[in-house]
């Protein structure tokens, strides 16, 4: 696992982050860069969970993960990035509340919420993806690993050769459908908006992990692209968002059909 200090932990956890970053930097006069630097990828998934549950809850999204970058880094550490008044105050009662829940219950909104989304970020298929790639991926290769995996699993019907591959793959298929299904139904309750999609082409099937919000709000913009080659076909995703400069590109090479050999 990544280091909690420099370059390995800005950069850990990037799927949570580049979310992070966006909501963070809605606050007025508060040094976004500040609040992020030296946080662990736990913190950084942790505020990502917690903006979201506000969502729900109905209260800040930013002083949440404000409060559960400071519950995991320290008030004081974060408070130094210039928080608003009314923002700071919410944290440092939230933190104070946190440390001492194994005395007594918190009372506080912010307190529960911070509490919650540092154990949310413990478990689920989300984390778990985090977790599995050391939580150096970003949301780019999520979806590079969705196009891979799914388009191989859908394919796995016509491209393989020897029966004991297509009892293998027989197996293994519902598995990554159902995984990244999961991941999916995780992004989507938290705000952002995803879903598996398998289509037909000119060259086969392609499964790709469709991103139909992004990290900051509002509607993608996908570009797709088949490319027959000598050897497979090609297929990009594109994903792009005009209102916070947001882009990511997924390709895989798939085989062509051994019926067409």
């Amino acid at each position: 696992m990544p280091s909690s200090k420099g370059p390995a932990a800005w950069r850990g956890c990037a799927v949570a982050r580049e979310a992070v970053e966006a909501l963070l930097s809605r606050i007025p006069r508060a040094a976004s860069s500040r609040l992020l630097e030296g946080a662990s990828p736990h913190a950084i998934l942790a505020a990502f969970y917690a903006a979201r549950l506000c969502r729900l809850e109905g209260c800040s999204e930013e002083t949440a993960a404000a409060a559960a970058l400071a519950y995991k880094k320290g008030a004081e550490e974060v408070l130094k990035a210039g928080l608003p008044q009314h923002i700071a105050h919410h944290v440092r009662g939230a933190v104070e509340e946190a440390e001492e829940a194994y005395l007594r219950s918190p009372s506080s909104q912010y307190a529960m919420i911070i509490l919650d989304a540092d154990a949310l970020a413990h478990i689920g298929a989300f984390t778990l993806f985090n977790i599995s790639t050391g939580y150096a991926a970003s949301l780019e290769a999520l979806l590079q690993a969705a196009l891979e995996s799914l388009s191989y699993a859908v394919a796995s019907d016509y491209i393989l050769y020897t029966r004991a591959a297509k009892r293998l793959a027989s197996s293994m298929k519902p598995h990554t459908l159902a995984y990244f299904n999961w991941v999916a139904e995780e992004l989507t309750s938290l705000g952002m908006k995803a879903r598996v999609r398998i289509e037909s082409t000119i060259g086969g099937t392609v499964a790709y992990l469709d991103l139909e919000t992004c990290p900051c709000g509002g509607e993608t913009v996908k570009d797709k692209v088949v490319k027959p080659l000598a050897n497979c076909t090609k297929y990009i995703i594109g994903f792009s968002c005009s209102g916070c400069g947001f882009s990511a590109r997924a390709e895989t090479c798939i085989p062509e059909t051994t019926r067409a050999r």
